[in-house]
């Protein structure tokens, strides 16, 4: 049980920063007229059912969802803000795949390192979640 708690946590930080770095970019690039825009919003609105989904399962387990701290948000807020502006789109989908990237490795390997089955809507949070990041990541290469 415990291994299901730790995987909803592990993806609703993800859902998490996802839509944080994601609501930070349209923020970013607002003023511009863009596909990419379209794009974001979709994910942004994925993330925000993924984090609602890793909710109600956790408050199955009767746990608490523990957030994103603080200083991880203001980081990523910080780096967006360098990097993303409306006359130079090229960081929005680098900056996406590198994360996208990040999570399902480490998904992967918390994958390979579970010792205990884990709950059968656990697992197709997970399954489906790795798949979505997946389609992002060849959405977003269009942008590059």
């Amino acid at each position: 049980m415990i291994e299901n708690i730790e995987f909803l946590q592990d993806i609703y930080q993800f859902s998490e920063m996802g839509y944080y770095s994601t609501n930070k970019m349209l923020n970013n690039i607002k003023p511009c007229k863009s596909k990419l825009k379209q794009v974001l919003y979709q994910e942004k609105k994925k993330y925000k059912e993924y984090k609602e989904k890793c909710e109600d399962l956790l408050d199955i387990y009767d746990t608490e969802v523990e957030k994103v701290n603080f200083f991880t948000k203001l980081g990523s807020g910080l780096e967006i803000n360098m990097k993303v502006s409306p006359d130079d789109l090229s960081f929005v989908p680098k900056i996406l795949i590198k994360e996208i990237n990040d999570n399902i490795l480490k998904i992967n390997k918390k994958k390979k390192e579970t010792k205990e089955k884990l709950d059968e809507k656990v697992s197709l949070v997970i399954e489906n979640f790795v798949s979505f990041l997946k389609q992002e990541k060849e959405i977003l290469k269009e942008y590059m």
